[in-house]
């Protein structure tokens, strides 16, 4: 088990490294015409959110929602009490909390596009309320498994940095 607040360290996690998975993934996204990415993540599964934030769960969950055209927001079932920490440890432009993930993003989603089209890589393993209140919450979104694209972006190594 983790104990204790988890920092983020810009030397070993350079902005730029982070700047650079995330234009990789706009490119992506954008060639498969997709205009936000959803990236689940808990304790267990820390590795996605974490590959493009830096940000570890070690008690909760959450959900990564990255824009084609905006920053990327963290929409986290934990308290606004960590909401502090969390923007200290990740590279994110918000922290939005509440404990239903699924229906605050599908808010946030509606709020400047409700019909985007939205890619989840491993839609199959979101958890299924999870994936209903999105549903709920976003009645037009069009939803599709981002799986493929995910993977293959993860697959080629980081440039080197100097």
């Amino acid at each position: 088990m983790r104990r204790g607040l988890i920092a983020y360290s810009k030397s070993e996690l350079p902005e730029a490294v982070l700047d650079a998975r995330i234009a990789r993934l706009r490119a992506s996204m954008e060639a498969a015409g997709l205009d936000a990415l959803l990236i689940y993540t808990n304790n267990t599964r820390a590795a996605g959110v974490s590959w493009l934030t830096g940000f570890v769960p070690y008690w909760s969950e959450a959900l990564l929602v990255v824009p084609r055209e905006r920053e990327p927001v963290l929409v986290a079932a934990l308290s606004y009490r960590v909401k502090r920490w969390i923007e200290a440890t990740s590279r994110v432009a918000e922290v939005l909390h509440g404990p239903r993930i699924g229906l605050e993003t599908a808010r946030f989603l509606g709020a400047w596009n409700a019909e985007a089209a939205v890619g989840i890589p491993d839609l199959d393993g979101l958890p299924a309320g999870i994936f209903h209140d999105l549903r709920q919450g976003g009645p037009r979104l069009a939803v599709s498994d981002a799986t493929t694209l995910f993977a293959a972006l993860r697959t080629a190594a980081d440039p080197r940095s100097e």
